[in-house]
């Protein structure tokens, strides 16, 4: 099974799973895939790491380096990313590192995924009304 799984089937709102550990080429591929479904405009985000481990610290820094990159892509088309994850530890340790390092579009961290929709389609309301 891969470490990510992306549905995009309800564009513009996007669900990624992560399952498990990815290897180096796997992160990148995704970093690939999620800079071509953020390229293809305005989408919201939900990020299912209920299932997933911590990401080693060279794949963190890979991703920061590639939201540097892509950083005007996202601040042009990111209308919301929202993380789903199962502990209150490992949401408020997020919140704080998203409070010091802000990403583009507005973010929420929360622990359902049926919050995570309704969140994702909130602004996805917000998006089509004006």
């Amino acid at each position: 099974m891969p470490a990510f799984t992306i549905d995009d089937s309800q564009w513009p709102r996007v669900e990624i799973r992560y399952e498990g550990l990815a290897t180096p080429e796997e992160f990148d591929a995704y970093l690939e895939d999620v800079r071509r479904i953020r390229g293809r405009g305005p989408n919201v985000l939900i990020l299912d790491g209920r299932k997933s481990g911590m990401l080693p610290a060279r794949l963190r820094r890979r991703q920061a380096e590639w939201l540097d990159e892509n950083r005007a892509m996202l601040e042009r088309n990111s209308r919301g990313t929202v993380f789903v994850l199962d502990s209150s530890v490992l949401r408020g340790a997020l919140t704080a590192i998203l409070w010091l390092a802000p990403i583009p579009g507005e973010w929420a961290v929360l622990g359902s995924l049926e919050e995570a929709r309704r969140w994702a389609d909130e602004r996805l309301a917000e998006l089509r009304s004006g």
